[in-house]
């Protein structure tokens, strides 16, 4: 049996809640076996932000190694959706430095090396 209001474990003939004292319904009515409490919620939303949050580390490796721009774009909404949901780890943090560090390289390198390719397949061709 639970209790009706913060959901905490209680005895099948409590009278009142040992957690928040909260008066219990008579012993007829039936037991609440999976309560919705507001700490239920906020730990679904920690798990699934930390899912992002884990996301958005690859995603800001990936903009760090591979190509910034694609995948530091793709870690900065990760990152953001770690924190909404939540998440308050320091993996969301991580992502999201190393995300807009990759974005950041990925487009100073197209500025710069861009206008040199096109120079050089004009002078190989």
């Amino acid at each position: 049996m639970f209790c009706s209001k913060c959901g905490a474990p209680l005895s099948s003939n409590a009278k009142f809640c040992n957690k928040c004292g909260e008066k219990q319904e008579e012993a007829g009515a039936p037991p609440i076996a999976y309560p919705k409490t507001i700490e239920n919620e906020r730990d679904f939303g920690n798990r699934m932000g930390k899912g992002f949050a884990h996301a958005a580390v690859v995603m800001g490796i990936l903009s760090l190694t591979i190509e910034g721009v694609i995948f530091g774009i793709l870690g900065i909404i990760f990152a953001g959706t770690a924190k909404m949901k939540g998440f308050g780890g320091g993996a969301a943090t991580a992502g999201l430095v190393m995300s807009i560090i990759g974005l950041v390289l990925g487009i100073v390198v197209w500025a710069t090396c861009g206008p040199l390719l096109c120079s050089l397949s004009e002078i190989l061709s």
